[in-house]
């Protein structure tokens, strides 16, 4: 019980705590729950805790985990009710009354604002999460247009840096040969940014391949895609790079969404 040793911590709750709590403790989340078991010893630190001082801590942990881990609505999967939607492609419904298995964009987490720390590790946790069960990386598409720019609206430098970080996140070895695609963005994609841009690329990622995705895909959000070894896409959503050093509010999440996914593989 590994979620043992974040709680008597005070560390926060993972999902995977919660998950782990929830599989191995089902029976502490009931309601005025009624079931046969042994009075257990309290540990050192706990003298005075009783089993239901325990569960009750548990319990006012997991709720106050950092990732909500219930959803909002019955369905575990949320559909979207437009007909138009560009996400649904083909899909049919099978059998009547029975909705199109069409994921939207699940938000994961915000970050920043006033008198908060910069979002920077909050972005890059959720970037090892979502990576976590992907194979070597071979390409990486960043549709940010403001990826040239080390510097953020709020003046403050960080945005090369925390692109090192981000691919330092997805276990990119330093001496791995993958590919690299940016927004070919005519305003900001100039030959001195690029030289900058570069040359910082290269002094950690020296077998690189750096350039640009097709210009015909015109992305106005920020994604940063990943294509691993075996050919499966993943990737989140988020701010531009060069903004993760503030505390400027961001949102952010994953693109798990399969309909998401394809679809971006076709335009990339």
């Amino acid at each position: 019980m590994r979620f043992l040793v974040r709680f008597f911590f005070g560390l926060p709750a993972r999902k995977a705590d919660v998950e782990e709590i929830k599989e191995t403790l089902p029976e502490i989340f009931e309601e005025n729950n009624r079931y046969k078991r042994r009075r257990i010893r309290p540990l050192w630190w706990l003298l005075d805790a009783t089993n239901q001082d325990i569960e009750a801590e548990i319990r006012h942990w997991v709720r106050s985990s950092e990732i909500d881990d219930e959803p909002r609505d019955s369905k575990p999967t949320r559909f979207c009710p437009r007909q138009d939607c560009p996400l649904k492609g083909e899909a049919e419904p099978q059998g009547e009354g029975a909705e199109l298995d069409v994921s939207l964009l699940k938000l994961l987490s915000a970050g920043g604002g006033p008198n908060a720390k910069p979002p920077l590790n909050m972005f890059l946790d959720l970037v090892r999460k979502q990576h976590a069960e992907m194979g070597l990386v071979k390409e990486v598409i960043l549709t940010d247009p403001y990826i040239y720019s080390d510097l953020s609206e709020d003046g403050i430098e960080g945005g090369f840096d925390n692109l090192i970080a981000y691919l330092q996140a997805l276990n990119v070895d330093s001496d791995s040969t993958f590919t690299i695609k940016m927004n070919p963005s005519p305003k900001r994609a100039t030959k001195k940014a690029k030289e900058a841009l570069y040359k910082k690329i290269r002094k950690s990622y020296p077998n690189a391949s750096l350039g640009n995705y097709s210009p015909k895909c015109s992305f106005h959000d920020r994604f940063y895609i990943v294509r691993d070894d075996k050919g499966q896409l993943g990737g989140v959503f988020g701010p531009s790079l060069n903004g993760l050093s503030s505390n400027a509010i961001v949102l952010m999440g994953d693109l798990n969404g399969q309909q998401v996914l394809k679809k971006l593989s076709a335009w990339l």
